[in-house]
Protein backbone atom coordinates (compact mmCIF):
# COMPACT_ATOMS: atom_id res chain seq x y z
CA UNK A 1 0.00 0.00 0.00
CA UNK A 2 2.73 2.12 0.83
CA UNK A 3 4.40 1.51 -2.68
CA UNK A 4 1.32 2.47 -4.41
CA UNK A 5 0.68 5.85 -2.52
CA UNK A 6 4.22 6.32 -3.50
CA UNK A 7 3.68 5.84 -7.23
CA UNK A 8 0.38 8.44 -7.58
CA UNK A 9 2.82 11.13 -5.53
CA UNK A 10 4.99 11.01 -8.69
CA UNK A 11 3.69 13.29 -11.18
CA UNK A 12 5.06 11.15 -14.24
CA UNK A 13 3.16 8.11 -12.93
CA UNK A 14 -0.32 9.83 -12.26
CA UNK A 15 -0.20 11.21 -15.94
CA UNK A 16 0.69 7.91 -17.21
CA UNK A 17 -2.20 6.02 -15.36
CA UNK A 18 -4.79 8.66 -15.98
CA UNK A 19 -3.95 8.97 -20.33
CA UNK A 20 -3.64 4.94 -19.83
CA UNK A 21 -7.70 5.04 -18.47
CA UNK A 22 -8.35 7.71 -21.49
CA UNK A 23 -7.04 5.30 -24.40
CA UNK A 24 -8.53 2.16 -22.82
CA UNK A 25 -12.00 3.85 -22.42
CA UNK A 26 -10.83 5.16 -26.36
CA UNK A 27 -10.19 1.54 -27.35
CA UNK A 28 -13.75 0.56 -25.56
CA UNK A 29 -15.40 3.07 -27.27
CA UNK A 30 -14.34 1.35 -30.70
CA UNK A 31 -15.15 -1.98 -29.53
CA UNK A 32 -18.52 -0.98 -28.42
CA UNK A 33 -19.04 0.16 -32.33
CA UNK A 34 -17.94 -2.68 -33.74
CA UNK A 35 -20.66 -4.72 -31.37
CA UNK A 36 -23.43 -2.35 -31.92
CA UNK A 37 -23.32 -2.20 -35.86
CA UNK A 38 -22.66 -6.11 -35.86
CA UNK A 39 -18.70 -6.43 -37.54
CA UNK A 40 -17.74 -10.08 -36.45
CA UNK A 41 -14.34 -10.84 -36.32
CA UNK A 42 -14.74 -14.49 -37.62
CA UNK A 43 -15.50 -13.01 -40.99
CA UNK A 44 -11.96 -11.69 -41.03
CA UNK A 45 -10.01 -12.77 -44.44
CA UNK A 46 -8.22 -9.58 -45.29
CA UNK A 47 -7.22 -6.69 -43.49
CA UNK A 48 -9.29 -4.29 -45.53
CA UNK A 49 -12.42 -6.80 -43.55
CA UNK A 50 -10.67 -4.99 -40.48
CA UNK A 51 -11.06 -1.38 -41.85
CA UNK A 52 -14.36 -1.65 -43.49
CA UNK A 53 -17.52 -3.57 -42.79
CA UNK A 54 -20.64 -3.06 -45.06
CA UNK A 55 -19.10 -0.16 -47.28
CA UNK A 56 -18.46 1.78 -43.82
CA UNK A 57 -15.30 2.34 -42.41
CA UNK A 58 -15.24 0.94 -38.67
CA UNK A 59 -12.33 3.18 -36.96
CA UNK A 60 -10.42 0.67 -36.21
CA UNK A 61 -7.10 3.06 -37.20
CA UNK A 62 -8.03 5.51 -35.00
CA UNK A 63 -6.64 2.92 -32.47
CA UNK A 64 -3.23 2.75 -34.46
CA UNK A 65 -3.28 6.19 -34.67
CA UNK A 66 -3.65 6.64 -30.51
CA UNK A 67 -0.60 3.61 -30.25
CA UNK A 68 1.59 6.36 -32.32
CA UNK A 69 0.42 9.28 -30.34
CA UNK A 70 1.95 6.93 -26.84
CA UNK A 71 5.23 7.07 -28.48
CA UNK A 72 5.88 10.66 -28.45
CA UNK A 73 5.35 10.01 -24.93
CA UNK A 74 6.94 7.42 -23.94
CA UNK A 75 9.99 8.78 -25.58
CA UNK A 76 9.74 11.98 -23.70
CA UNK A 77 9.82 10.06 -20.17
CA UNK A 78 12.93 8.10 -21.23
CA UNK A 79 13.85 11.75 -21.85
CA UNK A 80 13.07 13.04 -18.53
CA UNK A 81 14.49 9.74 -16.88
CA UNK A 82 18.29 9.74 -18.54
CA UNK A 83 17.81 13.83 -18.05
CA UNK A 84 17.18 13.14 -14.30
CA UNK A 85 20.45 10.84 -13.95
CA UNK A 86 23.58 12.04 -15.53
CA UNK A 87 22.92 13.02 -19.04
CA UNK A 88 24.21 10.25 -21.47
CA UNK A 89 24.47 12.17 -24.70
CA UNK A 90 24.81 8.95 -26.73
CA UNK A 91 21.60 8.17 -25.47
CA UNK A 92 19.99 11.85 -25.41
CA UNK A 93 20.43 13.41 -28.56
CA UNK A 94 18.78 9.94 -30.81
CA UNK A 95 15.92 9.72 -28.11
CA UNK A 96 14.96 13.45 -28.76
CA UNK A 97 15.72 13.14 -32.78
CA UNK A 98 12.90 10.10 -32.50
CA UNK A 99 10.81 11.82 -29.99
CA UNK A 100 10.68 14.65 -32.86
CA UNK A 101 9.52 12.16 -35.44
CA UNK A 102 7.22 10.76 -33.86
CA UNK A 103 5.78 13.77 -32.33
CA UNK A 104 2.97 15.02 -35.09
CA UNK A 105 1.50 11.79 -34.31
CA UNK A 106 -0.10 12.54 -31.26
CA UNK A 107 -1.67 15.92 -32.20
CA UNK A 108 -2.52 14.52 -35.30
CA UNK A 109 -5.58 12.81 -34.32
CA UNK A 110 -7.16 16.07 -34.31
CA UNK A 111 -7.21 15.48 -38.25
CA UNK A 112 -9.22 12.23 -37.83
CA UNK A 113 -12.19 14.68 -37.13
CA UNK A 114 -12.67 14.83 -40.78
CA UNK A 115 -13.80 11.64 -41.03
CA UNK A 116 -17.09 12.73 -38.61
CA UNK A 117 -20.53 12.61 -40.47
CA UNK A 118 -24.04 11.01 -39.88
CA UNK A 119 -24.02 7.52 -40.54
CA UNK A 120 -27.40 5.34 -40.47
CA UNK A 121 -25.64 2.17 -38.32
CA UNK A 122 -25.22 4.40 -35.87
CA UNK A 123 -26.26 7.60 -33.88
CA UNK A 124 -24.30 10.49 -34.60
CA UNK A 125 -24.01 11.82 -31.15
CA UNK A 126 -21.62 7.99 -30.57
CA UNK A 127 -19.32 8.97 -33.35
CA UNK A 128 -18.57 12.86 -31.96
CA UNK A 129 -17.98 10.91 -28.47
CA UNK A 130 -15.57 8.84 -30.33
CA UNK A 131 -13.92 10.95 -32.35
CA UNK A 132 -13.80 13.70 -29.92
CA UNK A 133 -11.89 11.49 -27.26
CA UNK A 134 -9.60 10.37 -29.01
CA UNK A 135 -8.68 13.78 -30.53
CA UNK A 136 -8.57 14.75 -27.01
CA UNK A 137 -6.45 11.86 -25.59
CA UNK A 138 -3.91 12.31 -28.58
CA UNK A 139 -3.63 16.29 -27.84
CA UNK A 140 -2.93 15.77 -24.15
CA UNK A 141 -0.22 13.17 -24.89
CA UNK A 142 1.51 15.22 -27.38
CA UNK A 143 1.47 18.59 -25.45
CA UNK A 144 2.40 16.57 -22.18
CA UNK A 145 5.41 15.14 -23.94
CA UNK A 146 6.50 18.12 -24.65
CA UNK A 147 6.68 18.94 -21.40
CA UNK A 148 10.33 16.76 -20.43
CA UNK A 149 12.01 18.26 -23.59
CA UNK A 150 11.50 21.36 -22.13
CA UNK A 151 12.51 21.30 -19.04
CA UNK A 152 15.60 19.71 -20.28
CA UNK A 153 16.50 22.60 -23.14
CA UNK A 154 15.56 25.05 -20.49
CA UNK A 155 18.94 24.30 -18.68
CA UNK A 156 20.96 25.05 -21.35
CA UNK A 157 19.58 27.85 -23.34
CA UNK A 158 18.97 31.42 -22.40
CA UNK A 159 15.56 32.64 -21.88
CA UNK A 160 14.46 33.88 -25.57
CA UNK A 161 16.23 31.09 -27.01
CA UNK A 162 13.69 28.65 -25.02
CA UNK A 163 10.91 30.12 -25.96
CA UNK A 164 12.18 30.18 -29.41
CA UNK A 165 13.10 26.37 -29.92
CA UNK A 166 9.26 25.76 -27.88
CA UNK A 167 8.26 27.81 -31.49
CA UNK A 168 9.99 25.93 -33.67
CA UNK A 169 9.31 22.52 -32.22
CA UNK A 170 5.83 23.43 -32.13
CA UNK A 171 5.81 24.73 -35.46
CA UNK A 172 7.51 21.43 -37.11
CA UNK A 173 5.06 19.39 -35.71
CA UNK A 174 2.70 21.59 -37.15
CA UNK A 175 3.62 20.91 -40.51
CA UNK A 176 4.42 17.15 -39.35
CA UNK A 177 0.72 16.79 -39.59
CA UNK A 178 0.51 18.47 -42.69
CA UNK A 179 2.89 16.02 -44.18
CA UNK A 180 1.17 13.27 -42.62
CA UNK A 181 -2.74 14.01 -43.55
CA UNK A 182 -1.94 15.75 -47.37
CA UNK A 183 1.30 13.83 -48.52
CA UNK A 184 0.61 10.68 -46.61
CA UNK A 185 3.78 10.04 -44.59
CA UNK A 186 4.80 8.58 -41.90
CA UNK A 187 7.21 9.26 -38.94
CA UNK A 188 9.35 6.08 -40.51
CA UNK A 189 9.62 6.84 -43.94
CA UNK A 190 12.68 9.19 -43.21
CA UNK A 191 14.21 5.36 -42.99
CA UNK A 192 12.16 4.10 -45.24
CA UNK A 193 11.81 6.31 -48.42
CA UNK A 194 14.15 9.35 -47.20
CA UNK A 195 14.73 10.48 -50.69
CA UNK A 196 10.87 11.27 -51.37
CA UNK A 197 10.19 12.89 -48.14
CA UNK A 198 13.15 15.25 -48.32
CA UNK A 199 11.73 16.37 -51.43
CA UNK A 200 8.21 17.30 -50.25
CA UNK A 201 9.90 18.98 -47.22
CA UNK A 202 12.18 21.08 -49.70
CA UNK A 203 8.82 22.11 -51.66
CA UNK A 204 7.08 23.35 -48.57
CA UNK A 205 9.87 25.42 -47.24
CA UNK A 206 11.12 26.59 -50.57
CA UNK A 207 7.53 26.66 -52.75
CA UNK A 208 5.13 27.09 -49.52
CA UNK A 209 2.85 29.37 -51.76
CA UNK A 210 2.12 26.23 -54.50
CA UNK A 211 1.08 23.76 -51.30
CA UNK A 212 -1.68 26.32 -50.72
CA UNK A 213 -4.44 26.33 -49.15
CA UNK A 214 -3.54 22.68 -47.77
CA UNK A 215 -0.63 23.95 -46.12
CA UNK A 216 -2.32 26.85 -44.26
CA UNK A 217 -3.43 23.87 -41.94
CA UNK A 218 0.27 24.00 -40.70
CA UNK A 219 -0.04 27.34 -39.32
CA UNK A 220 -3.47 26.71 -38.50
CA UNK A 221 -2.31 24.41 -35.97
CA UNK A 222 0.75 26.57 -34.57
CA UNK A 223 -1.24 28.66 -33.64
CA UNK A 224 -3.81 26.42 -31.65
CA UNK A 225 -0.87 24.13 -30.47
CA UNK A 226 1.68 27.26 -29.41
CA UNK A 227 -0.62 28.70 -26.79
CA UNK A 228 -2.49 25.92 -25.37
CA UNK A 229 1.14 24.01 -24.68
CA UNK A 230 1.86 27.19 -22.29
CA UNK A 231 -1.44 26.53 -20.63
CA UNK A 232 -0.63 22.68 -20.07
CA UNK A 233 2.72 23.19 -18.85
CA UNK A 234 1.06 26.07 -16.26
CA UNK A 235 -1.02 23.66 -14.93
CA UNK A 236 1.58 20.76 -15.17
CA UNK A 237 3.30 23.11 -12.64
CA UNK A 238 0.58 24.62 -10.45
CA UNK A 239 -0.02 22.26 -7.56
CA UNK A 240 -3.44 23.83 -6.79
CA UNK A 241 -5.43 26.15 -9.72
CA UNK A 242 -7.28 28.28 -6.68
Amino acid sequence: MKFIKKLFKQQAFVLFFLLGLMSLFNISLVVFRLNWVGFVWGDVNHYRDVLFFQDEPTFVFLIWNLFLAWIPFGLAMLVNRLHTNRPNWLLMIPTIGAWLLFFPNAPYLLTDLLHLRPRNIIPYWYDVMLFTSFAWTGLLLGLISLYPIHQFLKQYLSKPIEHGMIALLLFLCSVGIYIGRFLRWNSWDIIAEPKGLLTDLHNIFFYPAELFPELGISILFFCFLYPLYWLVKNMLETKAMI
